[in-house]
C-alpha cells in the first residue's frame, strides 16, 4: 500500500507527458477573414450590415432606454434591500443628480458610438470595394440611416457631440465637438439623401422584416 502514492505520481507524470507531446500548437491556418479577403460579395456585405442593426438592441434594452425612462416620471427602479440599489445610480438618474462616473453618463455614449463605428467600417469598405454590387446603393442608404439614428440618440442625450464618418481616427488628434445645430443638420442631410435608395418592406420580403 505504501508504494501506491509513488506509483500514482509516476503515472500522472507519464500521462501529462503524453498529453503535452500529443498537442500540436503549430496548427496550419487554411483560411482567415480580413478586410482584403472578406468584402467581396453581396452576402458578405449583408453579413457586415447585420451587426450595425444588431447594435440597435443596445438602445432598446440598454442605457439610452434607461436614461429616457428612469430620468422622467415614466418609470422608477425600486430598491428591495440591496437588490437594484447599485450604489444609488438609479436614484441619481431619477432625481437628475447623476455624476460623470455614473453608467448613465457613459454607457449611452458608448452604445451609440459603437453603432456609428460599425457603420463607418462597412461604409468605408463599401466605398473601396472593386466588386460591382447590385445592392451597393441600398446598403449605403441603410448604413447612413442607421448611423443617423445613432447620432439622433446622441443629440437627444448630449447635444454637442463629435461627428465621425471615418473608420479610423487619430488618437492623438481626436475629433472635435460639433454644435447641436451641426449634428442636427448632419442627421437631416443623411436621411434626406438616403431615402430614395432605402428598400421597402415588400422589396425585402418577410425574411428581412427587421431591416
Amino acid at each position: 500500500m505504501s508504494r501506491w502514492p509513488a506509483f500514482a505520481a509516476s503515472l500522472l507524470v507519464v500521462f501529462t507527458t503524453l498529453v503535452i507531446a500529443g498537442c500540436d500548437l503549430d496548427a496550419d491556418t487554411f483560411s482567415s477573414v480580413t478586410p482584403d479577403t472578406f468584402y467581396r460579395t453581396e452576402d458578405e456585405f449583408l453579413a457586415a450590415v447585420v451587426p450595425v442593426y444588431n447594435q440597435l438592441g443596445s438602445l432598446a434594452n440598454g442605457q439610452y432606454w434607461w436614461n429616457s425612462v428612469v430620468s422622467t416620471d415614466e418609470g422608477i427602479v425600486p430598491t428591495r434591500g440591496p437588490d437594484w440599489d447599485d450604489n444609488g445610480a438609479w436614484r441619481r438618474l431619477h432625481t437628475h443628480t447623476w455624476t460623470a462616473t455614473d453608467p448613465a453618463a457613459n454607457n449611452a455614449w458608448n452604445d451609440a458610438y459603437t453603432g456609428i463605428a460599425r457603420a463607418n467600417v462597412v461604409l468605408e469598405n463599401l466605398e473601396n470595394s472593386t466588386t460591382q454590387l447590385q445592392s451597393a446603393a441600398q446598403f449605403k442608404a441603410e448604413l447612413r440611416t442607421l448611423r443617423a439614428f445613432f447620432y439622433y440618440t446622441l443629440l437627444d442625450m448630449y447635444g454637442n457631440v463629435p461627428i465621425v464618418t471615418t473608420a479610423v481616427t487619430d488618437p492623438l488628434n481626436p475629433p472635435k465637438n460639433s454644435t447641436r445645430k451641426e449634428v442636427f443638420d448632419f442627421i437631416e442631410k443623411e436621411l434626406l439623401e438616403s431615402i430614395p435608395d432605402l428598400p421597402t418592406q415588400s422589396e425585402l420580403g418577410d425574411a428581412n422584416s427587421g431591416r
